[in-house]
C-alpha cells in the first residue's frame, strides 16, 4: 500500500532546522533525486521545496525526514497552507 494518502494531494513541502550555511540550489540536489522540483523558496532558516507530483513530494518527506544536510539535521513535513 502507498505512503501516499490522497486526501491531502499535496506537492508543497516545508524543511526545517537549516544550516544557515543551506542555499536554495543545495536543497535542489537533494530533493530533486526524489522528483521534478517545480519550486524551493527559502525563508529565515526554513524553505518551502514544491514538487511538480504529490507522489514524488510524499518519498521525499519520508526518505528526507531526519536526514543530514550541510551539517544539520532537517525536518522534512506537508507544508500547511500556502505562503503568498
Amino acid at each position: 500500500m502507498p505512503r501516499h494518502d490522497d486526501r491531502h494531494g499535496t506537492t508543497r513541502l516545508r524543511v526545517g532546522h537549516l544550516a544557515s550555511r543551506t542555499r536554495s540550489h543545495d536543497l535542489e540536489d537533494v530533493f530533486s533525486r526524489y522528483g521534478r522540483i517545480h519550486d524551493v523558496d527559502m525563508k529565515r532558516g526554513i524553505a518551502f521545496v514544491e514538487f511538480s507530483d504529490p507522489q514524488d513530494a510524499d518519498d521525499a518527506r519520508h526518505r528526507l525526514n531526519g536526514c543530514d544536510v550541510d551539517g544539520s539535521r532537517i525536518v522534512v513535513e506537508l507544508a500547511k497552507g500556502r505562503v503568498l
